[in-house]
């Protein structure tokens, strides 16, 4: 189960661990000043965390965008209207495409384990 907590410690990244000392820090605080330090550090990882999770999302709908518009192109337009012909991918391309597929599946699937 430790490869798991790697996993998920490397799709969620290093503002998650940095969370989970915070609360932990909390937790732990013996005094009122340790706490609200603890609360600030909180505070400031989670909005941290929601900007980079915009971003993420931002990056990786641009990066699978090319392959979303050819595999609609090809199924509508060349497949099921049949008004063109789509030049195939590359092998590379491909791969390329079944590595970022793969990654969606997996990071929701991680995602969901998480919760």
């Amino acid at each position: 189960m430790i490869w798991l907590a790697k996993l998920l410690d490397l799709i969620s990244g290093p503002i998650a661990g940095s969370l989970a000392d915070a609360y932990k820090a909390r937790q732990e605080a013996k005094s009122d000043q340790d706490r609200i330090a603890a609360e600030e550090r909180i505070s400031t990882l989670e909005a941290q965390s929601r900007v980079h999770g915009r971003l993420e999302s931002v990056l990786r709908a641009l990066i699978a965008a090319p392959f979303i518009v050819y595999l609609w192109k090809l199924i509508i337009w060349d497949k099921l209207l049949k008004l063109g012909v789509t030049d195939s991918l590359s092998t590379h391309l491909w791969n390329v495409f079944y590595i970022i597929l793969g990654f969606y599946f997996v990071r929701w699937t991680a995602s969901k384990l998480a919760k």
